[in-house]
């Protein structure tokens, strides 16, 4: 645990907290903009923060956007205004939001993984090119 402490910077930590808090809060501005207008869907409107949060600090940036998103939802756009209970039909809602943002932040880590492992076997790919090329020029020296 100590060593995770250590590792977390505060400067990117903050950094962090900015970038999903201020696209939480652009997806915010454009649910009341569609609740102004009565175009439905408020939750469609925090999808995209979750991508660029996922694409910018990876999964953990991701679940931050996902939570924040869900508690401003619950907040602003669920009747009563408010932490009240939601009715059936409105949690119904939520958790449908919820594992929505779950299943995008899933494939979106999946695909950061997939892209960094080939990152690395195509670095390791061309290493074995150059040291093969090496050995045969090497070889029709002699």
């Amino acid at each position: 645990m100590d060593d995770f402490l250590r590792s977390v910077r505060p400067a990117r930590l903050l950094g962090g907290l900015v970038e999903v808090c201020a696209c939480v809060f652009v997806s915010a501005l454009l649910a009341a903009a569609c609740a102004n207008f009565q175009i439905p869907g408020q939750c469609e409107m925090f999808i995209p923060a979750i991508v660029v949060c996922c694409w910018l600090r990876g999964l953990s940036g991701a679940v931050g956007a996902g939570l924040l998103s869900l508690v401003v939802l619950w907040y602003f756009f669920i009747p009563p205004p408010g932490f009240a209970l939601p009715n059936f039909h409105d949690s119904g809602h939520l958790l449908i939001f919820l594992g929505v943002a779950i299943f995008v932040c899933r494939i979106l880590a999946r695909e950061r993984q997939t892209n960094d492992q080939l990152m690395r076997e195509n670095f390791e790919l061309g290493y074995k090119v150059f040291l093969l090329r090496e050995i045969r020029r090497g070889s029709s020296a002699d």
